[in-house]
């Protein structure tokens, strides 16, 4: 990692001091080598749209969703930073409404008036999901069908949105000695256009433009190596404190009878099952040809969507994030590169063993490995009115 600090340093910080900044060049991909700051955008793939085509059988059944710096004044843009740091911004709440909006009209054939969503309870997380709720179901929805799940009770041990915070002993920094980011201010410059594309629009690109596309790429694996190594696949426990949500979703995925009317699951997270896994992540050279990459996973907004999929009477499970099809390591034999639905239970029974008990490998006391939250009728309330009904439907 120092190395890859060190090439950006040495090359930006004297770009920063010459008069005429260099530009990336006119056909560079920036969203593609930026990091998680980066506003929401569709991710880019490696596959082709004849790859992943569906025919016309296949029905989706079930949803799981420098010179500027002289003028540029800081205190202008932001005047009141103790409400505006750290807060989300109108491009966020924009984009949330629009991605409810568009969800609604994709999955038309699949929308009930009682479509719960799942959120953490940190303020710019509910806020996002209550604006995807405006566009999803229109101005006047019952606020019962946002449930807010708890960061910070430990006695929910997995059953929550985020068990990385209700987990009693953390994650130890003695897991990965050593790792840490450069404080030096090149990193910095280029993280504030992340911030200001973020806050002004996606148009304001001064800051990026004072940098090349080599030194784009290099900060990016610097951000793709914190991430990985961080709460990715390099992180010892990221896999156990995952897991619970796609075991969850696994579940969902497996029915074929239910109390709930439900076929659209929409939870304010992000979770893998194994995806974009990489063999290698060196840190002293950068993996051109890696599959995790911060900008394509984990920008502002990003989402996760795994889809249940019918193709002539045959059920398959699709995976997609930011709008890009992603395919499920060693199960794509289905159209489209899709997973049999059998073949992605064994996939997930064979990975539990390997990611271990929440609870056992992670030494909490908490009181459940599990997390049940789409079940329970008390905080889903299409399960509550379908089991008030008598009656079952179908989850497809």
């Amino acid at each position: 990692m120092k190395a890859i600090s060190s090439l950006l340093s040495a090359s930006a910080l004297a770009l920063l001091s010459t008069q005429g900044a260099r530009a990336y060049s006119e056909g560079f991909d920036l969203t593609d080598h930026t990091s998680q700051l980066n506003f929401y955008h569709q991710a880019a793939t490696d596959l082709t749209a004849e790859q992943v085509v569906l025919d016309d059988s296949c029905v989706v059944d079930q949803v799981h969703l420098l010179k500027f710096l002289k003028t540029w004044n800081l205190s202008e843009l932001i005047p009141n930073p103790a409400v505006m740091v750290d807060n989300i911004t109108t491009l966020g709440l924009q984009e949330a409404h629009d991605v409810g909006s568009t969800f609604r009209s994709k999955y038309a054939g699949l929308y009930t008036a009682k479509e719960t969503v799942w959120t953490n309870a940190k303020e710019r997380v509910v806020r996002t999901a209550q604006n995807f709720m405006n566009g999803f179901h229109g101005q006047d929805w019952d606020a019962d069908l946002l449930v807010q799940v708890s960061t910070t009770d430990t006695t929910l041990g997995a059953n929550t949105l985020t068990p990385i915070d209700t987990l009693a002993g953390r994650l130890d920094e003695s897991l990965w000695p050593g790792f840490g980011f450069s404080a030096g201010v090149t990193l910095t410059v280029m993280d504030l256009c992340m911030y200001q594309c973020n806050y002004l629009g996606k148009d304001h690109l001064e800051f990026c433009q004072i940098f090349t596309d080599d030194e784009w790429k290099h900060y990016a694996y610097h951000k793709d190596l914190g991430y990985y190594y961080g709460s990715g696949y390099g992180a010892a426990l990221a896999p156990t404190v995952g897991y619970p949500y796609s075991e969850a979703v696994t579940k969902l995925l497996n029915e074929t009878e239910t109390t709930s009317c439900q076929k659209i699951f929409l939870n304010a997270m992000y979770s893998g099952f194994g995806l974009n896994y990489d063999e290698s992540y060196p840190t002293n050279a950068i993996n051109a040809t890696r599959n995790f990459r911060s900008s394509r996973v984990v920008t502002m907004g990003a989402r996760l969507v795994t889809e249940r999929i019918t193709c002539a009477g045959e059920s398959f499970i699709r995976f997609s994030i930011n709008e890009e099809v992603v395919p499920l390591p060693g199960c794509q034999s289905g159209p489209g590169l899709t997973c049999p639905i059998a073949e992605f239970v064994q996939y997930m029974e064979a990975r539990k063993a390997e990611v271990g008990d929440f609870i056992t490998t992670c030494n909490s006391t908490s009181a459940s490995s599990e997390l049940t939250l789409f079940e329970n009728p008390v905080v889903n309330q299409c399960a509550a009115s379908s089991t008030k009904a008598g009656k079952q439907s179908v989850v497809v």
